[in-house]
């Protein structure tokens, strides 16, 4: 019977992956721009006294943002920009001569995403609609995506190791969980370390103020205590402990600085679904790295080594199941039909990962098999699990870092923007205009 649902559990497992690409999603709100005042591409007869972009939340000024002449590049800025509410407003100059003039905003949302865009209009009875003489910049993903990696590899790793510790405790006694205790504690701190690093350069390359700063900023400061409190535990054991409970926590940065809070979300039902996924994948993934580095150093004895397994293969296999019913659902949330699987980056990621989940599924059931039979060859079979393991969770980074599908712009609305976006933080939707831009009064 148990080789029977051991042998299932993948079958479902990959339908449960296919039936998150299926189906479609409900819509979302990210700080999506609504309208400019003027239009972009406005032909206007008199100059106007300043530049309004509004979005639909609350937003922070970004670096960049400039009003200048297109024929010779000059400012032409009255006053700072500011912003009001979920406007970004542009004072320009009083007597602004005939010409064509361009706009670059840049805001960064309250969970901490960046866009830039641009608009250009003109002043004067019959001038050509208006070419702008800014560009958005364009900033690199790959750092932010390697301070995320290096965080949930840190921070997934060092909850599981944590969740490990318990079910061996459960198992071990006497001088073997002290033992135990001993080799857990340089894993927690190495794993501690990484996400502080992690943490630490996420916190600093975001908007001060916002939600996703200051989420990373509470993990930096949790696992460098984390990191402190495992490296004493040698002379303070207790510490130890402290250590576990603090690693335990920083899953829930991830969540916090993610999409399940953005505005118009179902966050009383998001933000717990993330909460379970990240806690499903740190038992799986510290877990297996407990199993490879933390149990050999804990125990010489084969017997209380394939106990401690046996106990966490079972605890790992409900992680499993989690993991593929919270991914349905944070699928379902973030795409809005089955199109976007390959229209989008978002998407396109999301198949790279599954098409990894579902393999790794099958080694898992192929080791927890090894775990039933005593087999030695589980070490390497554990060594390809957290491989591939390792491989998703850089993918996510990368996928946390993407404009979720049902946020994606609508061509015809691309089409009509002037607004050139960044990919600094690819997530925010593209400028669009509420309206079309044929002349009109100032």
């Amino acid at each position: 019977m148990r080789k029977a649902s051991s042998a299932m559990a993948p079958r479902l497992l990959l339908a449960a992956a296919l039936l998150a690409l299926a189906l479609p999603a409900a819509a979302s709100a990210h700080a999506r721009l609504l309208a400019t005042s003027p239009a972009d591409g406005s032909v206007l007869l008199r100059a106007p006294r300043q530049v309004t972009v509004t979005f639909d939340d609350t937003v922070r000024l970004g670096r960049g943002n400039a009003a200048v002449a297109n024929d010779d590049g000059r400012s032409v800025l009255g006053a700072a920009v500011r912003v009001a509410g979920r406007a970004v407003r542009f004072p320009l100059r009083s007597g602004l001569p005939d010409g064509a003039y361009t706009v670059r905003w840049s805001i960064v949302s309250e969970d901490g995403h960046r866009e830039e865009g641009v608009l250009a209009f003109a002043v004067g009875a019959g001038a050509a609609r208006p070419v702008p003489a800014l560009t958005a910049s364009t900033g690199s993903q790959l750092l932010e995506a390697v301070l995320k990696a290096v965080y949930l590899l840190g921070a997934l790793g060092g909850a599981g190791t944590a969740a490990f510790w318990l079910v061996g405790r459960a198992v071990l006694t006497g001088a073997a969980a002290h033992r135990l205790r001993e080799a857990v504690a340089p894993q927690l701190f190495a794993c501690l370390f990484a996400a502080f690093v992690g943490a630490g350069g996420l916190a600093q390359a975001a908007a001060s103020g916002t939600r996703y700063a200051l989420a990373f900023d509470v993990a930096s400061i949790v696992s460098g205590l984390g990191a402190a409190a495992a490296a004493l535990g040698a002379r303070r054991p207790a510490l130890v402990a402290v250590s576990a409970a603090l690693a335990a926590t920083l899953p829930a940065a991830a969540a916090l600085g993610g999409h399940a809070l953005d505005p118009g979300r179902l966050r009383l039902a998001e933000f717990p679904v993330d909460l379970l996924h990240l806690g499903a994948a740190s038992v799986w993934f510290g877990g297996v790295l407990a199993l490879l580095c933390v149990l050999p150093r804990a125990t010489a004895s084969p017997a209380a080594r394939q106990a401690v397994a046996r106990r966490f293969s079972n605890v790992a296999l409900g992680s499993v199941v989690l993991l593929a019913a919270t991914g349905v659902a944070r699928a379902l949330a973030e795409l809005s039909s089955v199109g976007q699987l390959w229209s989008t980056s978002y998407g396109r990621l999301l198949i790279a990962k599954t098409a990894l989940f579902v393999p790794l599924v099958a080694i898992g059931g192929l080791n927890r098999s090894l775990v039933e039979g005593g087999h030695g060859r589980l070490r390497r079979a554990l060594r390809l699990e957290l491989a591939l393991l390792v491989a998703i969770l850089a993918i996510a980074a990368f996928l946390t870092l993407q404009r979720p599908g049902v946020a994606a712009p609508r061509p015809a609305a691309s089409h009509r923007s002037g607004a050139r976006e960044s990919t600094a933080h690819p997530r925010t939707p593209p400028a669009r205009r509420a309206h079309p831009a044929p002349a009109a009064p100032g």
